[in-house]
């Protein structure tokens, strides 16, 4: 692991606490907002600013109440890291939704 951060406290001692955050909240983050906004640009508009959020309030408030711990992280990497995460997840789907509508036909 590169150990850009990491968490010190874990819910269940075999399964680390990034699993949690990263793993779970996250993704029902971007598969809400891919459902409610399924045209191209409102997604966008949506994933930037649930990425400001994430990026500039969520994680800074994570680290000064001590359930995350930055070492070698600055938190306006994560902004565009979210984004291009929710473009390729919304790719994708649609790319197999397609190809399988496409086999249908």
């Amino acid at each position: 692991a590169l150990q850009l951060w990491f968490y010190p406290i874990a819910l269940i001692p075999i399964v680390p606490f990034t699993a949690t955050l990263d793993w779970s909240m996250l993704p029902i983050i971007h598969m809400l907002i891919y459902q409610y906004f399924s045209r191209w640009k409102t997604f966008l508009a949506a994933e930037a600013i649930s990425s400001v959020i994430l990026a500039f309030l969520g994680e800074p408030l994570c680290e000064w109440v001590g359930i995350y711990f930055v070492l070698h992280w600055y938190h306006y990497w994560s902004f565009p890291i979210y984004i291009v995460k929710a473009i390729i997840g919304k790719w994708l789907i649609e790319s197999v939704v397609y190809r399988h509508q496409r086999e249908r036909a």
